[in-house]
């Protein structure tokens, strides 16, 4: 049974709100409607599904597991249902079904019924609860936050439409991020861009250039571009003047950034400061400053989580290593599939740069089966920038 998102879970079931299911914890059965059941959404971070069956199994924020399964009116008089009102068996009624129970007891509990379910479950309570009391249930022990440290620990996948909304900038502005998650993606000129962090360089910055605008990292699922790092030199690759001075930075970028500001406005990108690298001595980078950064490559810290081939070398050069990207992006944490870069007919797997001096002719980049990996500067392979929207 394949791991599901969220997003497809209304599409996979086709459900309308008076449909009545029965959720089983392994200790209890709940009734529940499927309009009900919404309100736990929020509280759902995967779902499977069993074909066979029919049967979904939930996994919740707080991990715990659930299993659904969708009311058959067809099977009301089936061995594998039984219907009960009160504690006395019955073929038919509006009062609940369930599968059927080995012992009616462990259902019923200490003077419960179906018809007076409970909707404050106490600790060992085995009478049966509403849904309501499912919802209450769950919500104590998980707190819905709309704040970019909650919305960047669940991924979601789900399609945000073709371009960016008033109600989504509007919940990008105040920092709460409102129904957008890890993983949600706008499909723009069939491109996908997904969510891929938020809020990563809040607070960052130089002197006074501080970042003080919530915003949204996106990352396009496809290279936008095929471009190389730099033109070679007397016939040699060069990684010579680091990202900043490279023919990427300076030049080749300008078509993958007239696409971003096509499909999302160049009002809308996050302008920021960075401190990059833009010298390099024998293979290593060997100066940097603090520049002005929207749409740029990712680095090896981004994708990740630390440097890889990224040429390091300490001591007096140390001051000029740093950089404010210093965490992984939560997309390639919670779902590592999406370092592998797709075109975008999601046919074929392509390689894509990153901004990371290797050596004196190699910058570091990402291979088609999501390794990391480096090139000779003049190879023309995809770019597939990161950028913020506020």
């Amino acid at each position: 049974m394949a791991i599901k998102t969220i997003s497809e879970l209304p599409e996979k079931l086709n459900l309308s709100n008076s449909d009545l299911f029965v959720v089983d914890d392994g200790d209890n059965n709940y009734r529940i409607t499927w309009a009900q059941l919404i309100q736990l959404l929020p509280c759902v971070s995967q779902f499977k599904k069993d074909d066979e069956t029919g049967t979904i199994s939930i996994k919740l924020t707080n991990n715990q597991i659930l299993s659904i399964v969708p009311h058959d009116p067809t099977k009301l008089n089936a061995s594998a249902y039984v219907v009960f009102t009160g504690a006395t068996q019955s073929t038919e009624g509006a009062a609940g079904i369930v599968p059927k129970p080995t012992a009616i007891n462990k259902y019923l509990g200490s003077g419960g019924s179906w018809e007076t379910p409970d909707t404050t479950p106490t600790q060992d309570s085995q009478k049966l609860i509403t849904s309501a009391g499912v919802f209450n249930a769950l919500n104590d022990k998980v707190s819905i936050q709309d704040n970019a440290g909650f919305h960047n620990s669940i991924f979601r996948g789900k399609n945000l439409g073709s371009s960016l909304t008033a109600a989504q900038k509007t919940a990008i502005a105040a920092g709460t991020f409102e129904d957008m998650y890890i993983g949600d993606y706008w499909e723009i000129n069939s491109v996908k861009y997904r969510i891929a962090h938020f809020d990563y360089w809040l607070n960052c910055g130089d002197g006074s250039n501080v970042c003080t605008d919530h915003h949204v990292v996106v990352v396009p699922d496809s290279a936008l571009v095929n471009k190389r790092m730099n033109a070679k030199v007397d016939n040699v690759d060069t990684t010579a003047g680091a990202y900043v001075n490279s023919e990427m930075r300076t030049t080749n970028l300008a078509d993958a950034k007239t696409i971003v500001n096509a499909a999302f406005g160049a009002d809308n990108i996050l302008g920021h400061r960075e401190y990059m690298q833009n010298a390099v001595t024998d293979g290593y980078e060997s100066a940097g400053a603090w520049v002005n950064a929207d749409i740029e490559l990712m680095s090896e810290i981004m994708v990740y989580g630390s440097n890889i081939f990224h040429n390091v070398k300490c001591g007096t050069a140390l001051p000029n290593l740093y950089t404010v990207n210093k965490t992984q992006l939560a997309l390639f944490r919670l779902d590592p599939s999406y370092i592998i870069c797709k075109n975008v007919a999601q046919t074929d797997r392509s390689y894509w740069w990153l901004r990371d001096v290797v050596s004196a002719t190699y910058f570091a980049l990402v291979s088609a089966g999501g390794s990391a990996y480096a090139g000779g500067a003049s190879d023309t392979i995809g770019v597939r920038p990161a950028f913020g929207i506020k």
